[in-house]
């Protein structure tokens, strides 16, 4: 859980494994301690169920005194397979797949996932290297390729982002028409300039910049 990128699922994996630490060192390290300074209880002896632990402890050792090179060869491929397992070990934060098929909420995430696109977002973030801004027409045309693309290898459905926007004023500049809905021209994009100033006027939100 430690590898997940999940930040709370991480954050549980280290808990986790520094408490099994912890246990790890209070056994080992106290109760022998605690052992040896207590005095001993009160136990009764019985012969008989005495006689068959210790029986079969010695079975057990005299088998790996016997066989010492099998029982190190058999940890080293025990060894082996589970550092050979970890290496194909894959990290799946997605919390629903232990729900059966049935449960409503895993069919409620089906249909979602079926006719609207899905509903794990994925979020990304882009910087300019230099000072223009995000609706500068190179930088829409950019994250316009990057969109298209995801769309093609990811199957990416809905998109929010600054192109949204711009295609949704010069679809309706045009008529309305879906075959507008896509990123206009450099002139064009000039006429949905004052648009995009006034919807960020209606939020109060900071304008343009420099486009």
């Amino acid at each position: 859980m430690a590898l997940a990128r999940v930040r709370p699922i991480q954050e549980f994996g280290i808990y986790t494994g520094m408490g099994v630490v912890v246990a790890f060192l209070v056994t080992f390290l106290l109760l022998p301690a605690l052992l040896y300074l207590l005095p001993l209880p009160l136990i009764a002896q019985r012969s008989h169920n005495r006689q068959r632990w210790r029986g079969s402890l010695q079975a057990v050792l005299l088998y790996i005194l016997r066989r010492q090179r099998g029982v190190l060869i058999s940890f080293g491929l025990v060894g082996a397979l589970s550092l050979l397992g970890l290496w194909h070990l894959q990290v799946n934060a997605y919390l629903i797949d232990d729900l059966p098929r049935s449960h409503p909420l895993k069919r409620d995430f089906s249909y979602m996932d079926e006719h609207f696109g899905g509903a794990r977002p994925l979020e990304m973030a882009l910087w300019n290297v230099d000072s223009s801004t995000v609706w500068s027409w190179a930088a829409l045309q950019r994250m316009d390729e990057i969109e298209q693309r995801l769309k093609t290898d990811l199957g990416l459905g809905s998109v929010v982002s600054p192109t949204a926007l711009v295609k949704a004023i010069h679809q309706g500049l045009l008529g309305g028409s879906w075959k507008h809905y896509v990123l206009p021209d450099s002139q064009a994009y000039q006429r949905c300039l004052p648009y995009l100033e006034k919807s960020f006027e209606a939020t109060g939100k900071p304008g343009l910049g420099k486009p």
